[in-house]
């Protein structure tokens, strides 16, 4: 019996004593903290450098350069300007919404460049439209359609 209470003295003298040795191994707390990481992380466009849309967007008008002919100018303003551009969804560089026009809606889907440039392709009446255009603010300016 004797022999077991010895047994665990030694064992707790030897725990005690690493104890010591660790506290006394510890420096003084130098007070500098870390700042914390943000508690919102970047989203996916934001971690590609990509401008992030979403929501409704008014047709802001076409971009006639003074370059284009006057056939170009002409045909521009027969266009039918979309009212609204309602975008749905956007993954990465990926865009999917509606072009409303007259209250009647038009899928598309579309690219986002870095550099805000846009370009939609939506099927309607059986034809595929296409539209690019650059993000001006909350306007989308048309530069080409077709």
């Amino acid at each position: 019996m004797a022999k077991i209470g010895n047994k665990v003295r030694a064992r707790l003298r030897a725990v005690l004593a690493c104890a010591a040795l660790a506290a006394g191994a510890c420096d003084e707390a130098s007070g500098e903290v870390q700042p914390l990481p943000p508690l919102q992380r970047p989203s996916p466009e934001e971690r590609a450098g990509l401008p992030e849309v979403a929501g409704v967007w008014r047709f802001a008008g076409f971009e006639i350069r003074p370059q284009d002919t006057l056939l170009v100018r002409e045909q521009a303003y027969q266009l039918v300007p979309p009212a609204e551009i309602r975008i749905a969804t956007q993954r990465l560089d990926s865009i999917a919404g509606q072009i409303v026009r007259d209250g009647v809606g038009f899928p598309f889907t579309g690219e986002v460049r870095r550099d805000s440039t846009i370009a939609l392709v939506t099927f309607s009446g059986g034809a595929a439209q296409f539209a690019a255009g650059r993000l001006r603010g909350r306007a989308f300016v048309v530069t080409k359609s077709a």
